[in-house]
């Protein structure tokens, strides 16, 4: 039998897709993993879970693409991105894993330093 936390907790789940209107197809229901949301949590996720051999998996989006707050938008004529502009955790005991990316694609960074705020403020010459 389930803990009651853990019943409460498939049973809010299950009010949540009753309301949203999200059908969950003979593919969702038989699969041992579902993952909710297709930013970038959900889909490391998954790949983690793929990774470690659980192969059926599936991951469930409320929206209308993946990425969660990854997106792009037209500003001025430019495509520019919006949403997850940070990558934290950049000095820790363990690097992150999309600093290591961004490093071997050799994109340009900047350091956010919140003890002078007037530094991160961007200055058109």
């Amino acid at each position: 039998m389930k803990s009651k936390p853990a019943a409460m907790a498939l049973a809010m789940l299950l009010v949540i897709y009753l309301c949203s209107g999200v059908v969950l197809n003979a593919e969702a229901a038989g699969s041992s993993v579902i993952v909710i949301g297709a930013g970038m949590s959900g889909i490391s996720a998954a790949k983690t879970l793929s990774d470690a051999g659980i192969k059926d998996i599936v991951i469930l989006e409320a929206g209308d693409r993946i990425g969660g707050r990854i997106r792009k938008t037209s500003f001025t004529g430019l495509q520019v991105e919006n949403g997850a502009s940070w990558v934290e955790g950049v000095n820790g005991e363990q690097m992150n894993p999309i600093w290591e990316m961004a490093t071997k694609l050799r994109l340009r960074t900047f350091f956010s330093d919140y003890s002078n705020i007037s530094s991160n403020t961007y200055k058109q010459a």
